[in-house]
């Protein structure tokens, strides 16, 4: 297990660069069907990663050898693995 999980300052910075120029946003394909099922598009994933707050009750958990983090924005939820400094994969979409 890593000694510990992002800072909320680091968190929001690698989102931030996520979906910047040079950043990266990797979907899974679980991912992908979820936004498919639930009608949500890539422009509401990077919303939330831009302008997204920590999840109540949930926002961070350990699990299969790395940090998730969940993000909300209105009444999407998005559960991310992060790889400082730019890059993002995105687990799964709840809305």
């Amino acid at each position: 297990m890593p000694l510990g999980s992002l800072t909320e300052k680091e968190l929001r910075s690698v989102l931030r660069a996520s979906v910047g120029p040079n950043g990266r946003v990797v979907f899974t394909k679980h991912a992908r069907e979820r936004m498919k099922e639930r009608n949500i598009s890539d422009q509401d994933v990077q919303r939330v990663l831009k302008r997204g707050v920590p999840d109540p009750g949930c926002s961070e958990h350990y699990e299969r050898g790395c940090w998730r983090y969940r993000r909300r924005s209105g009444e999407t939820v998005v559960v991310v693995v992060v790889h400082p400094p730019d890059k993002v994969v995105l687990i799964t979409v709840i809305a």
